[in-house]
Formats: C-alpha cells, sequence, structure tokens
C-alpha cells in the first residue's frame, strides 16, 4: 500500500510537472538583426544549397548572364536609372511600375504586400510581408519581404521581389543571395511546392537600380543527392532587359493567381514535408509524414526503409529488423538553426550506451537507435515508435479512467519516466530539459520519455524553463520563478 501511494504521489507531481512545463526558449530563434541574420541564412543556405561551398569561395561563379529577349520597342523606364535615397523609396518605384500590370488584369490590390509608407508616421494599411503570416514552425519567421506578390485567400505566396539599393562586393552580394534563398526555402516554397503542389522550378528576383539577379531553385537527381537543391542564378545590368525580366515575373505570378481560383489546392494544415523541404530521399523511399517538431520533421517507416537507405547512398549505419516500427526524425536549418544542439545530449546518450551497454541497467529508457548520415550536415535520427504521446492519449476519457483505477499503471509511469529522467541526470549528469505530456509515449502499457532534443549535461537557466507549480490553500496554482525547477 505505502509502494502504491508512493507511486501515485510521485506520478501525480510528475505529471504536474509535465502539464505545467513550457517550450524551451530555443523554439524562438528569430532574426532580429543583421548579425544574427547573417547567421541563420548561412545555415540554412549551407544545409539547403548544393552549390554552398563554392558560392561561398566565389559567388561569382555560380552565376550566368540573363540573356532573356527583350521586345522590340520595349519601352524603357527610370525605375532603373534614378537615385534613390532609401529601399522603401526603390520598393515603392517598382510597385508603381508593376501597378498598371496588375490593375489591367484585374489583381486585387491586397495581392502586392510592401512597404508603403513614404513618412514614417504614414500608414495607408498596406505592409510588407511577414514570413509567419504564411508558416510559423520557421527559422526565418519575423523576416519581411520587401516586395510579396500573394494569394490572400489561403495565405499563400507565389512570387517575391527583393529590392536592394546596393550589391557592390562580394560580402554585400552574398548576403542578399542568402536572405533571398532563404524566403525561396520558406515560404515560397510552402506555399508553390507545398500547398499547390507544383513541381516546377522556384524563381524570385533580386534588383537594384543598375542590376537584376534572377535565383531559380530546382530538384536534383535523388540518387546523387538526397538532400538539397540546386541554386542557379541569372544576372544582366542590361536596363531594358532588367525591367522586362520584371514585368515577364509578374506576368507569370498573374497567370499563376487566374489558376488558382479554380485548382484543386492542398489546405495548409495538410502539407506534406516532402513535398517543399530539400528531402529528395522520400522521393526514392517513401515514408509516412506524421508532425514538425520544431526541432525537425518526423516520419513513420520501417526497418527494412531504413536499411535499403543505408545501403544505397553507402552510409555507416546498424542493421535494423525490417519489420521494426521506426520513427525518424529531420533535423532541418529550415526549423530551428541551432538544430545541431539537439544531437548533443542524444551523442552523448548512445556513446555512454555503446561503451558501456550499461543503460537499461541503470533504468534509463529511450528510444533512439542511432543518428543517420546520408550527407554531411543532414543529419536523421532514428528511433523505436513507442507510441501515441500523452499530449493525445491523455484526452481520452478511457485512458483517464485507466489512470485512476490502475495503481499498476501509476508505478509502470513512475518507472519508465521519473526514475529514468532521474537516472539519466545521476548516471550520465544529463538533462533532459524538456519533459511534459507531448514528448512522454505511451504504448501496450508502457511509457517512454522521448524528444531529448533540448537535453544537456549542463542545466541553463531560462524563462521558459519548467518548473514545479505550488499549489495555495485555495488550490489555485501560484506561478513563481523562485519555483522553476528544471528535470
Amino acid at each position: 500500500g505505502m509502494q502504491c501511494n508512493t507511486a501515485l504521489f510521485v506520478g501525480f507531481q510528475l505529471l504536474l510537472l509535465c502539464q505545467y512545463n513550457c517550450a524551451s526558449s530555443l523554439t524562438a530563434y528569430t532574426a532580429t538583426t543583421a548579425a544574427t541574420n547573417k547567421i541563420v541564412n548561412s545555415k540554412i543556405f549551407a544545409q539547403c544549397i548544393i552549390e554552398s561551398g563554392q558560392f561561398f569561395e566565389d559567388p561569382e561563379s555560380i552565376m550566368t548572364e540573363l540573356v532573356d529577349e527583350v521586345e522590340l520597342g520595349f519601352p524603357d523606364h527610370a525605375v532603373f536609372q534614378s537615385n534613390y535615397s532609401n529601399e522603401k523609396e526603390f520598393v515603392r518605384a517598382i510597385f508603381e511600375d508593376i501597378k498598371p500590370i496588375l490593375q489591367e488584369a484585374g489583381i486585387p490590390q491586397e495581392c502586392c504586400l510592401y512597404n508603403s509608407k513614404s513618412e514614417p508616421n504614414e500608414d495607408n494599411g498596406v505592409h510588407e510581408l511577414c514570413v509567419e503570416a504564411i508558416m510559423k514552425p520557421c527559422s526565418i519567421s519575423g523576416s519581411l519581404i520587401d516586395l510579396a506578390l500573394v494569394f490572400p485567400k489561403l495565405k499563400m505566396l507565389l512570387a517575391m521581389l527583393e529590392c536592394k539599393l546596393d550589391t557592390k562586393g562580394n560580402a554585400q552580394l552574398t548576403a542578399k543571395v542568402l536572405q533571398t534563398v532563404c524566403y525561396m526555402l520558406c515560404p515560397l516554397a510552402h506555399s508553390r511546392w507545398g500547398i499547390c503542389k507544383r513541381d516546377e522550378p522556384l524563381i524570385a528576383l533580386l534588383v537594384t537600380p543598375k542590376c537584376l539577379h534572377r535565383l531559380t531553385l530546382s530538384r536534383p537527381d535523388a540518387t546523387k543527392h538526397p538532400f538539397g537543391l540546386h541554386l542557379q542564378i541569372q544576372k544582366t545590368t542590361n536596363l531594358p532587359r532588367m525591367r522586362s525580366a520584371v514585368h515577364k515575373y509578374v506576368r507569370n505570378y498573374i497567370c499563376d493567381y487566374n489558376s488558382l481560383q479554380t485548382e484543386l489546392i492542398v489546405r495548409p494544415y495538410a502539407i506534406d514535408p516532402g513535398l517543399w523541404t530539400p528531402m529528395n530521399v522520400l522521393t526514392r523511399f517513401r515514408m509516412e509524414p506524421r508532425h514538425s517538431h520544431h526541432f525537425g520533421f518526423i516520419f513513420r517507416t520501417s526497418g527494412k526503409v531504413i536499411n535499403d537507405m543505408k545501403e544505397f547512398y553507402k552510409a555507416e549505419f546498424q542493421a535494423l529488423p525490417n519489420d521494426l516500427d521506426v520513427v525518424v526524425k529531420y533535423l532541418s536549418a529550415l526549423l530551428t538553426v541551432d538544430y545541431e544542439s539537439a544531437l548533443t545530449g542524444i551523442d552523448f546518450l548512445l556513446m555512454a550506451e555503446n561503451l558501456t551497454g550499461r543503460l537499461s541497467v541503470l533504468n534509463i529508457k529511450h528510444p533512439y537507435l542511432g543518428v543517420l548520415y546520408l550527407e554531411e550536415s543532414n543529419p536523421l535520427l532514428v528511433m523505436r515508435n513507442v507510441g501515441e504521446t500523452l499530449a493525445v492519449i491523455s484526452e481520452s476519457q478511457a485512458f483517464k479512467i485507466r489512470w485512476q483505477s490502475s495503481s499498476e499503471l501509476r508505478k509502470t509511469f513512475l518507472q519508465d519516466v521519473g526514475v529514468s529522467a532521474l537516472s539519466l541526470v545521476d548516471c550520465l549528469n544529463l538533462c533532459h530539459n524538456d519533459i511534459r505530456p507531448p514528448n512522454i509515449a505511451f504504448q501496450e502499457g508502457r511509457f517512454c520519455l522521448i524528444d531529448f532534443d533540448l537535453s544537456h549535461k549542463k542545466i541553463v537557466p531560462q524563462l521558459n524553463s519548467a518548473f514545479s507549480p505550488n499549489i495555495d490553500s485555495k488550490r489555485v496554482w501560484s506561478l513563481k520563478a523562485k519555483e522553476k525547477m528544471m528535470c
């Protein structure tokens, strides 16, 4: 009886702790400064673009001349000849140049988003597009696109122009290209490849008053590149050709906009990350998408698929039983540029297990089978499928009744989650840092602590950390900073 009461008390406390734990501040990796933007954009670019090494060494090496034909008698325009005092003035000039084309096609004004202020205090209701308006779980969610052509009904970005005053020198050019490519990889790919299910290359324009770059992203041969996209950059300083390229780009947007009025498209909540992310391996080895975590995209598959992937790409990884139910998490810079930190604790855990083989003896239970690298900088976390999370199961009345009536179930929770988490700290000096219902799985009467992405060998004080809640005399939760506790 005493053992049961202890298990009940500890299990209840753990559930309360889990229920009120907040997500780590690492989820908020929004770029707020130019320096941070550069780091974020560079890491996304390095993971997602096949030519990234060549580009960082010499940006001009992957550029070719834009040689699109210009219609005979195509009118020149001062938009690419004038001197501008700031970028907002240039963006507005671009908008005024394409505005007649949009109006003639009957495109609503709200479909073109840009900073329309001519004075600091002016606000006429038109603003730049923020990336989080298109997709929130994204490492550049707080960034603003200079001039966006959208499909408002379903919050889709169909075309975009980054308008800058100057890209002189490799450093400036690199920074502007990285920024544009990141917009293409996130909201543009999410909209065109994900929601619209279109498989044609992505195109965006980077324009200055004296030069235009047309950027194109396309998928490679999946047998050669399991991850990443090809980047092509075409440039021109010919003023009529620059203006012609912008007009052609806008007309293509109009065609896309009109086709979407009747086209069957995917609702945003049903988007398969395999459609829009640079995961070419999914075209050859199908994995069932589950949900996205802030550190990565999650899929369900079998041990046979993992074995086939390992053999095809000649990667080092242990052979798995073909019928093993497996969950795979692709750690993506598109969601969090600090994705490598998710490997710190997991690598240590697996290394300790490989060296000692004592984790089961020490009562440390986890789902991880290993980290599979098909390409450098593209890690796949391979895990046993240990069931559905408590965040989902606890909504079931049947589970609530079972929890209340079964002391054995509560003791199992204490052993599988409570003792396992404490043993992790006691035996390996490793702190999970993110114990809560979405990170506890349940299957066939057993629990398992999952998502060791934030685990670390030290505890860093955070405002959004887990805490031990306090019940006052009126049994109302009161959350006090001094009572916060990581576990």
